[in-house]
């Protein structure tokens, strides 16, 4: 997940974010003490003692927030690579713009304080040329890459025709220059233009228009697909997100053949609790003897039978009320180092992730590097237009007071989702470890939000992530070593048995 404007819904698969790395076309930025500053005067080639032939080139670093304000380095405007939008910082102001061919349009909610305190900036200038890189830590890959513009273009601010065909215009151009997997989900995109256009340009009010916007995501299959729709006072009124995986459907038949809980997403709740109440029961030294909810619900631990160490994580962010990335990965270190040292007389580790609702791939990197054992490439993610931006390179390295090195066994399913998968690509680069189950969601990339004319707003899959030979699981999700069924579409009783099932089968194999 990256920087972008956070929405928050029921499940995170890193709906927020921006993400930036330093451009190919510009060096890296030096390493500087926080808030430290480099001044070079480089001489160009060719001879000449003109002033012509000298370029000042500054490097400043520090953090985005200081002394409760945005740093005096990042306001201006800027183009944020990648991502086909601008931003605006006024004083404590982030304004963000989006823009497609036919439209230039500003977002509906823009990052405050809050998602921005903690995170840091590097920022080079030659000449007149600035460049600034946001990390939401230290040694982790760009969060968002920004370049300088003299400023934002007066269209941008002005309002945009808010009527259905230019909603639907609007979706379809960016879901046109940024949506990276059309081929792989099998989505005729210009088509549904075609069909779709006139019946949207006809719709009379929301509703209609809402219809026509979801037949146009049908089949995406993608959990960073949805469509997300506000009332009057801007409040989130409708969300509809466009996955449809197995065990997404078997939950879906399982809610429709009952009629205690009334709507779906409280039925998924209770689906996922009782799941993570089994699992608990089997546990020995459960938690270290807290009882209180680990990381705001999302983590437990303990010892199965046999002495076999099970660590279980149901999402990778929003680990305390109100807490942002830089703050989710402080509290993902210390609970890890917690639980590895609790369980490191153990034989043998279940990691279990089979039901997990993403979040931060830096999250993601703090877990898997709890089990290396050394510093280890695991994958590069690439925008479909990275207009400068280079690849954001991911590695882990051994953390912690004691990275854990026996046995690892991971066990994955289709609601393993976002940074759930990368997760699970992180963890496969790992000579002890083992992926267990079955493959992921296949749906890797940030998940970028667009607003659209009117009261709706989409989001999309616009990253596209390989691992060092180049294999993308995108759609396809990364696939177990020992395949077995966590969730079996063939059976609905697998839905609130297959988990209990599935841990059996590991703890026999380790045996």
């Amino acid at each position: 997940m990256s920087l972008q404007s956070i929405i928050r819904t029921r499940a995170p698969h890193r709906l927020t974010t921006h993400s930036l790395a330093p451009s190919p076309a510009r060096p890296s930025v030096l390493s500087l003490p926080l808030e430290g500053c480099l001044l070079l005067l480089l001489t160009a080639c060719g001879g000449g003692n003109s002033d012509e032939s000298k370029v000042l080139v500054k490097e400043i670093r520090g953090e985005v927030i200081q002394a409760g304000h945005i740093a005096t380095e990042l306001q201006g405007a800027w183009r944020v690579l990648g991502e086909g939008s601008l931003v605006e910082v006024q004083g404590d102001s982030w304004v963000r713009y989006h823009q497609s061919p036919s439209f230039c349009l500003r977002e509906r909610i823009s990052l405050g304080q809050q998602e921005l305190t903690g995170l840091i900036f590097r920022s080079r200038s030659v000449g007149a040329n600035t460049a600034t890189d946001l990390y939401l830590a230290e040694g982790a890959p760009s969060s968002m890459s920004l370049e300088k513009v003299a400023q934002i273009p007066p269209a941008c601010k002005q309002a945009a025709p808010s009527d259905p065909a230019s909603t639907f215009k609007a979706m379809w151009e960016f879901f046109d220059q940024d949506y990276a997997f059309f081929k792989e989900r099998g989505i005729d995109w210009a088509k549904r233009r075609l069909a779709l256009a006139p019946i949207a340009a006809a719709a009379r009010n929301d509703d209609e228009l809402q219809a026509v916007l979801e037949e146009a995501l049908e089949g995406f299959n993608d959990h960073h697909v949805s469509l997300i729709r506000f009332d009057a006072q801007g409040e989130v009124l409708h969300y509809s997100d466009s996955a449809r995986t197995p065990t997404l459907l078997l939950l879906n038949q399982a809610f429709l053949a009952q009629n205690e809980v009334a709507d779906l997403d409280s039925f998924s709740a209770q689906w996922q609790q009782h799941l993570w109440t089994q699992a608990g029961l089997r546990l020995s030294e459960r938690n270290g003897g807290d009882t209180a909810e680990l990381l705001n619900g999302a983590l437990q631990w303990g010892k199965l039978p046999g002495n076999v160490g099970y660590i279980a994580l149901s999402r990778l962010s929003e680990f305390a009320e109100g807490s942002n990335g830089h703050q989710d990965v402080a509290l993902i270190r210390a609970a890890m180092d917690r639980a590895l040292l609790a369980l490191a007389d153990t034989k043998a580790m279940i990691v279990d992730i089979a039901v997990n609702d993403g979040g931060y791939d830096l999250v993601s990197a703090e877990v898997a590097s709890s089990f290396a054992d050394q510093r280890r490439a695991t994958f590069s993610t690439t925008a479909r237009r990275p207009e400068g931006r280079a690849p954001r390179e991911w590695f882990i390295a051994p953390k912690g007071a004691k990275p854990y090195l026996k046995p690892v066994y991971l066990l994955t399913s289709d609601r393993t989702v976002s940074a759930g998968d990368t997760l699970a690509l992180m963890m496969r680069t790992l000579p002890h470890v083992t992926q267990v189950g079955q493959a992921t969601s296949g749906s890797m990339s940030d998940k970028l939000g667009k607003t659209l004319p009117g009261n709706f707003l989409v989001t999309l899959s616009h990253e596209r992530s390989v691992d060092p030979q180049g294999v993308s699981y995108e759609v396809k999700g990364v696939p177990p070593k020992l395949a077995l069924a966590v969730f079996d579409p063939k059976n609905p009783a697998s839905l609130f048995s297959g988990h209990a099932a599935a841990l059996d089968r590991v703890l026999a194999m380790i045996r």
